[in-house]
């Protein structure tokens, strides 16, 4: 390299390669690392001279930092590209950097369970394929980024179902607070094809989800909040998290594959829980609506279905069913919510 430094301040002209290092970066519970090179070079602007910096980790992990034999990734070609002053005194704090890969190996999703709820929704097997995008500044803040994920054979557990097919993540984070643990989430959308259920001899089904309005908070467990929209096969995977096809009458189950669904309802996930509510769902022939929460593993709630004039209500507790058949839709008004509806627009 050679510099050229006046009164503190670094240069035009000035330059620094480094064509091979490695890199150990310290982030919340977990540690990157990777095999590096670096070109560093301050060029001259209208608003002064800055600091370039250009970086490709041609090999790079990320992985718990009490666990890193679970690593969360795995990939090539890390590319950050970082702008900063030339002021010797400030050029670690005072810069804004781009942060780029793409198709990065999952190795195996179950290394994100710490950060979703327990035994309620979690990874019980697959792997995947991982692109992201990140601004971000030297407090740590990102003002703006994506990440896409996939996995063509995906096997997770919802409650006590147990699903298996192919997944696909898509989301663009804004608006980082200044400790770099809660986004908001601009249209986040996850996508499931070709699901088949333990234990059901029914066809594939698919579903799509996006999440308006959502917020994100990034800490083990992590927290999630926002209004949904779904449109799936049709409703049989509403049906099953609160009885087995079975268990419902025929005018039910005659409907339960009758074309495509749409749903609307407000999710939260934290902790040990995943929570459906407001949830309203209809096709064609049947309307749905309910409260769902899965605590733990354990499914609860309330279920009210109607065709025309019949309808049912299903209440589910500590596993036991009850079925409400006469006035039905007045049980099921006279429920509680599990989100208040003066706090589903709330982050």
């Amino acid at each position: 390299g050679a510099l050229q430094i006046e009164a503190g301040r670094l240069l035009p002209g000035s330059h620094v390669e480094v064509p091979q290092a490695v890199l150990v970066a310290d982030l919340p519970d977990n540690v990157f690392t990777g095999s590096t090179r670096a070109q560093a070079r301050v060029v001259a602007g209208k608003e002064g001279a800055r600091t370039v910096v250009d970086m490709i980790a041609d090999r790079f992990t990320l992985a718990p930092r009490h666990s890193p034999g679970q690593a969360y990734l795995r990939g090539q070609a890390l590319q950050v590209a970082l702008q900063s002053s030339a002021d010797l005194a400030s050029i670690g704090r005072d810069f804004i950097a781009r942060l780029h890969f793409a198709d990065a190996e999952v190795p195996d999703l179950r290394a994100y369970n710490r950060y979703l709820p327990g035994k309620s929704l979690y990874f019980l097997q697959g792997n995947g394929r991982m692109s992201t995008e990140f601004t971000l500044d030297g407090k740590g803040d990102v003002s703006a980024g994506r990440m896409q994920m996939s996995s063509a054979s995906a096997q997770l557990a919802l409650g006590v179902s147990r699903l298996t097919g192919k997944l696909s993540m898509d989301t663009k984070l804004d608006h980082a607070t200044r400790d770099g643990h809660s986004f908001d989430l601009d249209n986040f959308t996850l996508a499931l094809d070709g699901v088949r259920v333990e234990g059901s001899s029914a066809p594939p089904w698919w579903v799509k989800a996006t999440l308006q309005d959502g917020h994100l908070d990034w800490d083990r467990p992590m927290r999630v909040r926002g209004s949904a929209t779904l449109v799936m096969k049709d409703v049989s995977l509403l049906l099953s998290l609160f009885a087995d096809r079975s268990a419902f009458p025929k005018w039910i189950t005659s409907m339960i594959n009758e074309g495509q669904a749409t749903a609307h309802a407000v999710v939260e996930a934290q902790r040990g829980d995943f929570i459906l509510d407001h949830l309203v769902a209809s096709n064609e022939r049947i309307n749905l609506f309910a409260h769902l929460r899965v605590s733990d593993g354990k499914p609860s709630g309330d279920l009210y279905a109607r065709w025309g004039v019949l309808g049912l209500g299903v209440e589910l507790v500590d596993g036991k069913r009850h079925f409400h058949l006469l006035h039905a839709q007045r049980w099921y008004q006279a429920q509680p919510d599990l989100i208040p509806a003066e706090a589903t627009s709330a982050p």
